[in-house]
C-alpha cells in the first residue's frame, strides 16, 4: 500500500510541479541499491529529482535545526 501511496504522490507531484524529462532512464539499476547525487537551484529542486526518477527513493540531507533537528524530508 505505501508503494503505491508513494507512486501517486510522485506522479501527481511530477504533473503539477514537475513535469520535466528524465534523460538515461536506461541506465537506472532495475534492482538492488544505488546512490543518486543531484544538485538544484531552488527548494523545488529535491521534489523534482524524486518525482523524475521512477524508482521509491529515500532521500536524505543535513538535520535542520529550526525543525527540532528533524531531517527535511524522508520517503519510507
Amino acid at each position: 500500500m505505501k508503494y503505491i501511496l508513494y507512486q501517486f504522490l510522485t506522479g501527481a507531484l511530477d504533473l503539477f510541479l514537475w513535469s520535466g524529462e528524465l534523460i538515461g532512464e536506461e541506465n537506472l539499476p532495475k534492482e538492488g541499491p544505488a546512490v543518486f547525487i543531484a544538485n538544484h537551484l531552488g527548494p523545488t529542486g529535491p521534489i523534482a529529482v524524486v518525482c523524475s526518477i521512477p524508482l521509491q527513493l529515500h532521500p536524505w540531507g543535513e538535520p535542520i535545526p529550526a525543525l527540532g533537528g528533524e531531517m527535511p524530508a524522508c520517503v519510507s
